[in-house]
């Protein structure tokens, strides 16, 4: 069924009668691609209507649950957080989805909105209870590691670079909790083969 909700109160009737309006990165980011897998799927897998129309017509499902609107309630901002930032700073009642960088650095400006109850805090993040967030992954093909000159200094360099005062975090990416990290620092050090289950 095509979406019809002007405001976020035909949403939910607790919520303002304010129009729907959320500006967001286009298909070509992975913030989008996460919004997709993250939001709009997982919200989609909760609806028994949903359930039932992937039974009969999937490719119907897959464009009811990853495309966002295209009436003008979501309006693609290009790769440009900061003027996500800008735009929702100059209209209060909008929504905007961005890194959360752009949060932490503007908390002046904007505000975090909680999914499911849980706020986007560098905490929930980090040990993935707020919804919305998404782990950053590093591949390697084991029969690479002594065939390509660096490989092993290159993942080295992540291995420092990934700790919660390292430098991707300066820019950034939110640290794993310890036992993660010291599990993903133990896998990169010692090349550890991965198993199925553990690419979740």
């Amino acid at each position: 069924k095509e979406q019809t909700a002007k405001t976020w109160a035909d949403v939910d009737p607790s919520l303002p009668a304010d129009p729907i309006l959320v500006y967001g990165p286009p298909s070509t980011s992975g913030t989008r691609d996460a919004l997709k897998e993250l939001v709009l799927e997982v919200g989609c897998k909760a609806d028994p209507a949903m359930a039932a129309l992937k039974e009969s017509d999937e490719d119907k499902y897959d464009q009811v649950c990853t495309e966002v609107r295209g009436d003008g309630a979501y309006v693609d901002q290009g790769e440009q957080d900061n003027l996500i930032v800008q735009k929702i700073e100059n209209n209060p009642k909008a929504v905007g989805v961005f890194g959360y960088s752009y949060l932490e650095e503007n908390l002046d400006k904007v505000q975090g909105l909680p999914m499911n109850g849980v706020e986007p805090t560098y905490a929930n993040i980090s040990d993935f209870s707020y919804p919305g967030a998404r782990p950053l992954f590093v591949y390697v093909k084991k029969a690479h590691l002594d065939a390509i000159p660096g490989l092993k200094e290159y993942l080295a360099e992540w291995v420092k670079s990934w700790s919660k005062g390292g430098p991707l975090a300066k820019i950034g990416l939110v640290a794993n909790p310890e036992d993660a990290a010291a599990k993903a620092t133990d896998a990169a050090t010692n090349f550890t083969t991965l198993k199925g289950d553990e690419l979740k």
